[in-house]
């Protein structure tokens, strides 16, 4: 992400490090032991900062620094998607565009393009950070796997600060970023059975959310890359990226949630011809 413009003013105050580890330890609760080890051994620290553009980025041996812009961005990407794929279960035939999706899409554009990072904002959408009991029902539903989204992201940038550490970063930022996604991707994933067998809740339906909650990361990227999928020199193509992430769901992944991605793509692309797939 583009440090460039960055405002000297911060906060990494106590506060925002307790609600950063609540959202982590809230999507894979049976991980809290590791998190805490995680925190400890990487001497981790969260920054809130004041940037222009999007700021998203784990460095300098220690901090992930973001900016509200990027949350936000993440937060909202994952509600559209959540809208698109709700569209298509109540229609029949080939994917199409529902009737708000453009109007969506100018509100993620205008988020992405302001002068001001704290809007505009949807008014029927929740902002993120508010606690699932206090929403409106039907927002509750997308607000939970948006948490999933959000983490995803939060973990790729804590494997940046850990491959520093660790000095196994080396010299191609491109496989560094692809690392950082399966860390991602494990992190929230490998711990299904374990969550099931201590919730009793069905080991299938907290897979299904959880890749959903995955992939609608990788559709909020998309949107936030828009016209500029392709390969540069610190990251690869968003096409590669996808296509890693599913084959490290491996044949134990969420068929609901693989068809629900194809979907939600598909109706992407019939909007923005080139934009990536998930097949």
């Amino acid at each position: 992400m583009n440090w460039n413009g960055l405002d000297q003013r911060k906060r990494n105050d106590d506060a925002l490090q307790q609600h950063f580890w609540n959202l982590l330890r809230a999507v894979v609760p049976e991980k809290a032991h590791e998190l805490d080890q995680l925190l400890a051994s990487l001497d981790l620290r969260i920054e809130l900062l004041e940037s222009d553009g999007i700021l998203f980025q784990g460095g300098s041996y220690r901090f992930v620094q973001f900016n509200h812009r990027a949350a936000r961005l993440f937060w909202l990407g994952s509600f559209i998607a959540w809208e698109v794929y709700e569209s298509i279960a109540l229609s029949t035939g080939s994917p199409v565009p529902p009737e708000n999706m453009n109007a969506r899409l100018e509100s993620f554009n205008q988020l992405l393009e302001s002068e001001d990072e704290s809007g505009p904002w949807p008014e029927d959408i929740p902002e993120p950070g508010a606690s699932l009991e206090s929403m409106p029902i039907q927002n509750r539903a997308p607000a939970d796997v948006a948490r999933f989204s959000l983490a995803w992201g939060f973990l790729h940038e804590i494997m940046h600060v850990k491959h520093q550490r660790e000095q196994t970063n080396g010299d191609c930022l491109l496989s560094e970023e692809l690392s950082c996604d399966a860390f991602a991707t494990s992190f929230i994933l490998e711990g299904v059975e374990s969550f099931a067998q201590q919730s009793s809740d069905d080991v299938a339906v907290i897979r299904h959310k959880r890749e959903l909650g995955i992939y609608f990361a990788l559709f909020s990227m998309s949107l936030m890359a828009k016209g500029k999928w392709h390969e540069s020199k610190s990251h690869p193509a968003m096409q590669s990226r996808i296509d890693w992430v599913r084959r490290l769901m491996g044949p134990e992944r969420s068929e609901m949630a693989l068809a629900q991605a194809c979907a939600l793509f598909l109706t992407l692309q019939n909007v923005w011809p080139g934009a990536p797939g998930v097949l």
